[in-house]
């Protein structure tokens, strides 16, 4: 396919000359209505001009008589006997007395009084008659006046007018298809650069990107989304191919030992002694196993969550609030106090109160596991990002325990990632992975910091904010 049928078959084109034909109608009604209006004063201003000079002289007749009238007459004549006027002095009978016609016009006058004839002058070489408009009036003694005008001029006039429309149109319309092909030309070089990177990835180039040439318009803005889509996209690729290598790494030792215990429980030839043993320490093995997967499963359910069917209004307060007190009795098996302070009464937020609730538990959980001292969590607002008025809400968790390195904040968030001072406790280092995800579902935020020296300081703050509802 030619460039130029490439061109025309596009949708940019179509849409710009559907605007063209659009707009050059508009021209058209608009320049129509000018010649209108410009026709009708040129023939209102020679009517006027007309009904000027019979006055004139309809006045000089009455009023000075028929000597004077005839000088006056022979004068206009004599200085334009070719002018666009026409005048025509006669008897009640219609023979002509003077003037600068031969004869009196072959027409009838319309309901107002004008009449309109052929006119033939010898001012054009192939004799054409021009159209010429008139008016009659009745003097004392039984005599006619005829005064009128050649329209030959406004004629040709408005002639002009109409063409220079018409070329007007033309030109309009030849520019207007020029600059739709020019539009279509710059609309399919943008579109062929994103099909040219969309190509480079399906074949496997998840680096590449859309090209942007920095102008902020609609293209770049497209551009923009389509990339963070695919950076989105690329993440979760990479997660998928990092999960792969930590489930080989870290599930095969639990599996070899799962299958030496099973081997000594077959040799053994019963269930007493140590065989009991055994058996309960590959159980343990086994439950180990079911809750990675679990974890999993929950980790790849909340990601796979595209849309927000389900969601309902949830009081993150009261949720916060119950996952404190659900773990209360846990902290103080471990001589840990779980406390709650709720900065924000009726805390609302749109999302899945499940997810919401997991995520919560899951950061209460990690401070009683890995943190020391006192765990608080707390909820209030705070101004969104960029301003702009709105509020997020937020729900804190911080313990009095050693923290996490700067440096480590960012890996945690990675599955079956466990830092070393965690390798002793139990855990398969899904749970900020999980945190994350539905923080992510729900168009909020995770954040990992220091607790302030205020707060019973060092320790770690787990800050979560989510949109308000």
């Amino acid at each position: 396919m030619t460039a130029l049928a490439r061109y025309l078959r596009s949708s940019t084109f179509r849409l710009a000359v559907v605007y063209l034909l659009l707009f050059e109608g508009s021209v058209c009604v608009v320049l129509g209505f000018v010649y209108w209006t410009t026709a009708m004063h040129l023939e209102m201003e020679a009517d006027a001009a007309i009904e000027r000079e019979l006055g004139s002289l309809t006045a000089r007749y009455r009023g000075r008589g028929l000597a004077s009238f005839s000088r006056v007459l022979e004068d206009r004549v004599a200085r334009s006997p070719r002018g666009p006027f026409i005048y025509l002095f006669a008897t009640a009978g219609r023979r002509a007395l003077g003037g600068n016609v031969s004869g009196w016009p072959d027409a009838m006058p319309d309901p107002e009084g004008w009449l309109e004839f052929p006119l033939w002058t010898a001012r054009e070489p192939d004799d054409t008659p021009h159209l010429a408009r008139a008016r009659v009036s009745a003097l004392p003694g039984g005599l006619l006046l005829l005064v009128g005008r050649d329209m030959h001029e406004i004629d040709r006039a408005c002639s002009r007018i109409r063409l220079a429309l018409a070329w007007s149109l033309g030109l309009m319309l030849v520019l207007g298809v020029a600059g739709a092909l020019a539009m279509t030309r710059g609309t399919m070089r943008r579109i062929d650069s994103i099909n040219r990177a969309s190509r480079e990835i399906m074949r496997g180039d998840l680096a590449r990107r859309i090209p942007t040439r920095g102008t902020r318009d609609d293209f770049d803005q497209l551009a923009d989304q389509l990339n963070a889509m695919l950076d989105r996209i690329q993440e979760l690729m990479d997660g998928i191919r990092r999960v792969t290598d930590d489930i080989a790494h870290d599930l095969k030792t639990p599996l070899t030992r799962l299958r030496t215990r099973l081997e000594e429980l077959r040799d053994t030839g019963g269930l007493g002694g140590g065989s009991a043993e055994s058996v309960e320490a590959a159980i343990g093995e086994s439950d180990r196993l079911l809750a990675t997967f679990a974890a999993l499963l929950r980790i790849a359910r909340v990601e796979s969550k595209a849309t927000r069917e389900g969601f309902t209004i949830v009081d993150l307060a009261a949720l916060a609030r119950d996952a404190a007190e659900l773990y209360e009795p846990y902290g103080q098996e471990r001589g840990r106090e779980v406390a709650f302070f709720g900065g924000a009464a009726g805390l609302l937020a749109n999302g899945d109160r499940d997810l919401l609730f997991q995520a919560v538990s899951n950061l209460v959980d990690n401070a009683l596991r890995h943190g020391r001292g006192r765990v608080v969590v707390e909820t209030d607002t705070v101004p969104a990002p960029g301003g702009g008025g709105e509020r997020r809400a937020r729900i804190v968790v911080r313990d009095e325990g050693p923290g996490i390195p700067e440096a480590d904040r960012e890996r945690v968030f990675r599955r079956f990632v466990r830092l070393e001072a965690s390798r002793n406790t139990a855990g398969n280092g899904l749970g900020l992975a999980l945190v994350e995800a539905v923080a992510t579902v729900h168009g909020g935020t995770v954040d990992l910091a220091e607790n302030d020296a205020s707060r019973g300081g060092p320790g770690l703050k787990v800050t979560m904010l989510l949109p308000a509802g």
